[in-house]
This record gives structure tokens, C-alpha cells and sequence, in this order.
């Protein structure tokens, strides 16, 4: 679990309780409890509702554009910092069990 905090950007959401940089440094201190959240959302199927809460915040499409015209923005969601941590597990378990057992196709790459 400490390689995914390490690889973890310094970007946090508005909905993070605790800024990135402070849960980097306390990395190893809190994987154990991250792990565990982690392993029981992955045993149980299910992601508590606190880590599917994105913050989302209109961003212009381009430079130039009239900043009062509701059309010139797009939507953008920021997820947590703890679901981004899952994402990237189950995406390492996922591609790990892929490869292993011969489903990706040579022209595929992991």
C-alpha cells in the first residue's frame, strides 16, 4: 500500500479531509487503516458514500470566452484522494490478473 501513497500526486479535493501532503508524510502511520478500508471495500463490494462525494466546479472551456455566459464552462469533478487510492489498486489487481492468466491480447499493453 505505500508504493500507491508514494505515487499518490501532491492534487487534493475540496472534500479531503486531510490534505495530501500531510496523509504522504504520515504514510506510515495510516496504511494499516487505509488498508484495511481498502480491503474491506474490495471484500464487500461495496465504497462507503463519503468517497463517491465529488466536488465539482465550472471550469472555462478556453481562455477568451465570455466569462458570463453559463455555455462557455464545463463541468469538472474532483473525487477523493482515498477513492483515487482504491481506483489504482483495483486497477493494479485487475491488469496483475489479466496479464497472469493470459488475457490480454499481444497487441494490448498493460
Amino acid at each position: 500500500m505505500l508504493q500507491f501513497f508514494r505515487a499518490t500526486p501532491l492534487k487534493q479535493c475540496a472534500t479531503d479531509p486531510i490534505p495530501t501532503w500531510l496523509l504522504k508524510d504520515c504514510s506510515d502511520f495510516l496504511a494499516p487503516c487505509i488498508t484495511w478500508i481498502v480491503n474491506s471495500s474490495l471484500a464487500t463490494g461495496y465504497v462507503p458514500k463519503a468517497l463517491k462525494q465529488a466536488y465539482i466546479t465550472p471550469l472555462l472551456k478556453k481562455t477568451g470566452l465570455d466569462v458570463n455566459m453559463a455555455a462557455n464552462y464545463r463541468p469538472v469533478s474532483y473525487l477523493s484522494g482515498l477513492l483515487k487510492l482504491l481506483e489504482r489498486v483495483v486497477n493494479q489487481q485487475i491488469e496483475e490478473h489479466l496479464s497472469r492468466d493470459g488475457h490480454f491480447r499481444s497487441h494490448q499493453s498493460a
